[in-house]
C-alpha cells in the first residue's frame, strides 16, 4: 500500500519499489576507474604499490586468493592515513564495506583498494565502519569479475538480500560521470532576421511554457557576474529543472535586456521567473534558499504544550504550523506558538493526514520508518509506526453514550496506527508507473505532487482533504481578503411572485458577489 505525506509544504506523495535478488544490481564498473579523491583535512595516503618483503609482512586481510566472504577477516576502518598504509594494501582486488552494526553495504573492487576505502570513509563516514579485503594476484577483467560475484552471489544466499549500495540507482558508492548541462535558450533565429511577433511575446511565451527560468548574465557554464553565478548555484545544488538565457547575448537575444525590465518591472539582473510569475532577483532567492524553501522536510520536531501541539522543521525552525488542541485548527507557526516549556518533545517524519470523530480532531504522524529501497534513483521509505495526536477536548462534555462511541471510534484508529505495509517518498511520487509519466503532458510534472499522484494509490488522500486545503502559503506577506455582495435594483420582489427573468435579460433578485484578494501590489478577483 502508498500512503501520501504531508510535511510542511503540504507535499509528499510516495511510490514502492520490490526488493529481489534478480533486481538489477549497481555493478562496480570495470574501467578501473578509481574512487580516490584526495582528502581535504586528513593526511594523504600512500598510492605506491605495496610490496611484500620478510622484514614487513602483509596484514592479514591480504589473500594470495580470493577467500570467501565468511572466511575473509572483517578490519575495522582506521582515522588515520598511517594505518590506511598498514592495513590496506594499494593493490587491486575487491573489498565489502560494512556499517557500524556489521551489516554489509557495498561490495566493489579496484585497482588500489586503500584509496577507494579512503574515499568511501570521506563520503559516507556512518556507513564504512569495517572492511573486508581480497586481493587478486595478477588480476584481469575475468578474474576481478569472478571474485565479485562470488561474494555478491555468497551474501545473497545467506540473507536473500542485495547490498544496499549494489542496488540499482543508488550513486552512493559508485561515481557518476557529470551530467551534461543543457544549453541556453534564444529568442531569437539570429541578429539579422526581422521577427514576426514582438519580443515581449517571445518573452511571455516562454516564462508560461516552461516551469523555472532564470534570466542570466552570460551562460549557465559561464556565468558573467557574481549574481547570476550565486544563483545558478542555488538552482544546481536544489536539483531545479531550469531553462537559462543569457541577456548578454546580442547575437540572439538582441534587444532582450531592456525589454524584459518593462515585461517584469524589475530594473536588475539575474531574474528568476516560475510558473509564469516573476519571483525576484538574487537577493529573494538567497533568502528563500537560506530559510530553506525549496526544501522539504524529512525529519520534524514534534512539541506538546498544554493548548497546541507545534509541528517544525529541525533544520529551519521557522517553518511549521500548529494545531490546537481543543479543536483541531491548524495555522501557520508564528513567535507565540513556541512560548513556554513543551511537556513533551520527539521525532516525526511526516504528517499522514487528520481524521475528525464525534468529539474532535485527530492528527496522525509517523513516529518511525525505515528505508526500504530506491525508486527511479530516489529513497522509498517503509512507514514502520504511526501515531494519532488527540484535539478532542469537547469530549469531556459528551453524554455517556457519545463518550462510548468515542472510545469504540479510538479503537479503530489504534488499528490504522498498527496498519503495515504503507510506503512513501520526499522526493518522487511513487504511486505513477514509468509509462504513465512518460505519457503525461510536461507541465503536470510541475504540479504539487499530490496532484500527480493517481488517487487509486493513495491509501490516506481522505485524511489529506483538510491539509490541502491548507496549501496557500503566504508567508511573511500581509494579504486581504474582501468579500462583496451588490444586490441589483431590476426586478425586485418576494420569491413567490418574482421568479426567473424578464425580456431586457434582468434575473428576479439578482445579487452579485465579488471575492478579492490583495496581497503585495497584486490583486485578484471571483465574481459569481
Amino acid at each position: 500500500m502508498a500512503t501520501n505525506t504531508i510535511n510542511l509544504s503540504l507535499s509528499p506523495v510516495p511510490s514502492l519499489r520490490l526488493l529481489s535478488p534478480y533486481s538489477p544490481q549497481n555493478a562496480p564498473s570495470l574501467s578501473f576507474y578509481s574512487h580516490f579523491r584526495p582528502p581535504i583535512q586528513l593526511p594523504s595516503i600512500s598510492h605506491n604499490t605495496y610490496k611484500y618483503t620478510t622484514a614487513t609482512p602483509r596484514s592479514l586481510v591480504i589473500v594470495t586468493a580470493v577467500k570467501t566472504l565468511s572466511d575473509t577477516e572483517l578490519v575495522a576502518v582506521p582515522l588515520t592515513a598511517e594505518e590506511f598504509n598498514s592495513k590496506f594494501p594499494s593493490e587491486t582486488g575487491v573489498y565489502a564495506v560494512y556499517d557500524k552494526n556489521d551489516e554489509l553495504q557495498f561490495v566493489g573492487i579496484s585497482r588500489n583498494i586503500g584509496a577507494s576505502v579512503f574515499s568511501h570513509l570521506k563520503s559516507v563516514p556512518e556507513l564504512c565502519c569495517s572492511v573486508k579485503v581480497g586481493v587478486v594476484d595478477d588480476p584481469d577483467r575475468t578474474a576481478l569479475t569472478q571474485a565479485w560475484k562470488s561474494w555478491m552471489e555468497e551474501h545473497i544466499q545467506a540473507t536473500g538480500k542485495i547490498p544496499p549500495g549494489n542496488e540499482s540507482g543508488n550513486n552512493t558508492w559508485v561515481r557518476q560521470p557529470p551530467k551534461k548541462k543543457k544549453p541556453d535558450l534564444r529568442l531569437t533565429p539570429g541578429h539579422n532576421v526581422q521577427l514576426t511577433v514582438p519580443l515581449e511575446e517571445l518573452i511571455d511565451k516562454l516564462v508560461k511554457e516552461n516551469k523555472v527560468v532564470a534570466f542570466i548574465k552570460g551562460s549557465r557554464s559561464a556565468p558573467m557576474c557574481g549574481f547570476s553565478q550565486k544563483v545558478i548555484g542555488i538552482l544546481e545544488s536544489q536539483g531545479v529543472d531550469y531553462e537559462s538565457v543569457d541577456v548578454l547575448d546580442e547575437e540572439y537575444n538582441n534587444g532582450l535586456r531592456e525589454t524584459l525590465k518593462k515585461y517584469s518591472n524589475w530594473p536588475t539582473f539575474p531574474q528568476i521567473f516560475v510558473n509564469g510569475e516573476l519571483v525576484g532577483g538574487c537577493d529573494i532567492l538567497s533568502s528563500m534558499y537560506e530559510k530553506g524553501r525549496f526544501k522539504l522536510h524529512d525529519q520534524l520536531e514534534l512539541l506538546e504544550f498544554k493548548d497546541q501541539y507545534v509541528i517544525k522543521s529541525v533544520e529551519s525552525p521557522d517553518q511549521g504550523f500548529s494545531i490546537d488542541r481543543r479543536d483541531g485548527n491548524i495555522e501557520p507557526l508564528n513567535d507565540e506558538a513556541c512560548s513556554g516549556s513543551p511537556s513533551q518533545t520527539s521525532t516525526i517524519y511526516g504528517v499522514a493526514g487528520t481524521i475528525r470523530l464525534l468529539a474532535g480532531k485527530y492528527v496522525l504522524v509517523i513516529t518511525s520508518r525505515k528505508e526500504a529501497g530506491t525508486f527511479l534513483g530516489f529513497p522509498v521509505f517503509r512507514v514502520t509506526s504511526m501515531k494519532f495526536l488527540h484535539c478532542n477536548e469537547a469530549l469531556k462534555f459528551s453524554n455517556y453514550q457519545e463518550k462510548k462511541d468515542e472510545v469504540y471510534f479510538m479503537n479503530l484508529l489504534k488499528v490504522v496506527e498498527a496498519t503495515p505495509g504503507l510506503y512513501y517518498s520526499y522526493e518522487t511520487d511513487i504511486t505513477l508507473n514509468l509509462q504513465r509519466r512518460c505519457k503525461l503532458a510536461e507541465g503536470w510534472m510541475s504540479k504539487p505532487i499530490w496532484k500527480q499522484a493517481d488517487p487509486r494509490f493513495v491509501w490516506n488522500r481522505n485524511l489529506l482533504e483538510e491539509l490541502i486545503e491548507c496549501k496557500l502559503k503566504l508567508n511573511d506577506s500581509p494579504a486581504v481578503i474582501t468579500l462583496l455582495s451588490r444586490r441589483c435594483n431590476r426586478r425586485l420582489g418576494t420569491r413567490m411572485w418574482r421568479r426567473g427573468a424578464n425580456l431586457e435579460g434582468d434575473t428576479a433578485n439578482f445579487i452579485e458577489t465579488e471575492q478579492l484578494l490583495e496581497t503585495e501590489g497584486f490583486k485578484s478577483s471571483l465574481l459569481q
